[in-house]
């Protein structure tokens, strides 16, 4: 099992999902930690119901076929708990396209390094402006559930991550055209 499988199993413990359903969860308040692609999930599901981790039920649906729903077992929210209980090994590690091409800065021009920079801005802008925009509807239609609290932490994180990468791309491009 990796993170991910654990990832379904926290959204199916709050209520049943379809794949479509956990797909625009994770879309709408995840995307800017944990990405799954949509031909993943299934998967995914496959092996949670495989270990009994998740039951799937059908039900009818009036805009079209039968949906798939996924609910998780009492096995599948154990393993959860003991998952959430358990001490992280390291330090989570991330993957970032603009720092592993700007490491290769030096084999293109250095107008493409600054459109590069640019461009992930305005990329990181938008992301956080739109988890202001969750955080703006969490505060205002949320605020009395349960998992408020973890929401909000989440979303800080993401915001102050946002404006930490806003600030490195303008000292980077200050950089780059000092140096260039």
């Amino acid at each position: 099992m990796n993170q991910s499988h654990y990832l379904l199993l926290g959204l199916l413990a709050n209520s049943p999902k379809t794949g479509f359903d956990i797909k625009k969860v994770m879309d709408k308040n995840m995307n800017f930690y944990w990405k799954i692609g949509y031909n993943q999930i299934y998967p995914y599901l496959k092996k949670l119901e495989e270990v009994n981790y998740v039951i799937k039920s059908e039900t009818s649906s009036s805009k079209g076929p039968t949906q798939k729903i996924y609910s998780v077992t009492e096995d599948g929210m154990e393993a959860l708990l003991n998952w959430l209980e358990e001490d992280l090994k390291s330090i989570p590690t991330f993957r970032n396209e603009v720092l592993l091409r700007l490491n290769f800065g030096h084999q293109t021009e250095m107008k493409n390094n600054i459109t590069l920079v640019k461009n992930y801005k305005q990329l990181v802008t938008d992301r956080q402006d739109s988890l202001k925009d969750i955080r703006r509807e969490v505060d205002q239609n949320w605020s009395s559930h349960q998992s408020y609290i973890y929401w909000i932490l989440t979303l800080e994180y993401g915001l102050k991550i946002s404006q930490a990468e806003i600030e490195w791309c303008s000292f980077t491009l200050n950089k780059l055209k000092e140096h260039g």
